[in-house]
């Protein structure tokens, strides 16, 4: 997968840290499905458990 990285200008390899590093509050309709595709294939690759998969979409979570 290939993201745009609008804080540093670039385009990348998918990393899985893309859930940290894209400007939340200014994304487009594809950029928002891009997100939780990267979300989706982030708990499926790490969650052990229901219980695992909630923290790891509620640790991206953007902070305000």
């Amino acid at each position: 997968m290939i993201y745009y990285n609008h804080s540093k200008g670039n385009r990348a390899e998918s990393t899985g840290q893309e859930v940290h590093e894209m400007e939340i509050d200014s994304m487009t309709q594809t950029e928002l499905a891009s997100y939780l595709e990267t979300l989706a294939k982030l708990v499926e690759a790490t969650a052990k458990d229901p219980q695992d998969a909630a923290r790891i979409i509620r640790e991206a979570i953007p902070k305000q």
